[in-house]
């Protein structure tokens, strides 16, 4: 299994974020429940890029080893709890700086256990101080992330 650093992995997340007109056409290459798996070429290297999307918005996706939450434009994040299925909700965690700098919630620690679950609840605290809640269906990552792992880089 491929292990992308903190850096690569913000870059990855920053880069398929609309902000300006993209360089490389993303190409919808495959589609499960609620999630798709958007995919790109890089420009300079010609390798794929690709990210699960989920339902059709880009604030929460997963790479082959990743899962990401954005809360770029809701406030930021200052610290979260991650519940996953009907198991007792994680420890609060605060915010890493990389999270703090992109605004968003990087669960590459808890992959393994999202990948096999239905369901991820995360609550967070924004940098202003506002709660928040996302409740993701994970019908479809499964398959999705296995497509990644199949046939992007």
């Amino acid at each position: 299994m491929k292990k992308l650093a903190p850096c690569a992995i913000a870059l990855l997340f920053l880069t398929t974020i609309p902000v300006a007109a993209a360089p490389e056409k993303e190409v919808v290459v495959f589609r499960s429940a609620y999630w798709h798996v958007a995919q790109s070429m890089h420009a300079i290297t010609n390798k794929k890029n690709c990210s699960a999307i989920y339902k059709d918005s880009l604030k929460i996706q997963a790479t082959r080893n990743n899962f990401l939450v954005s809360f770029r434009g809701r406030g930021g994040v200052a610290s979260y709890v991650l519940r996953i299925d009907d198991n007792p909700p994680d420890a609060i965690k605060l915010a890493s700086d990389m999270e703090k700098k992109i605004s968003a919630v990087i669960l590459e620690s808890s992959f393994e256990r999202i990948y096999r679950a239905s369901r991820v609840r995360l609550g967070v605290t924004t940098a202003l101080g506002h709660s928040m809640g996302e409740d993701i269906d994970l019908k479809g990552l499964k398959e999705s992330v296995d497509f990644i792992r199949d046939q992007c880089d």
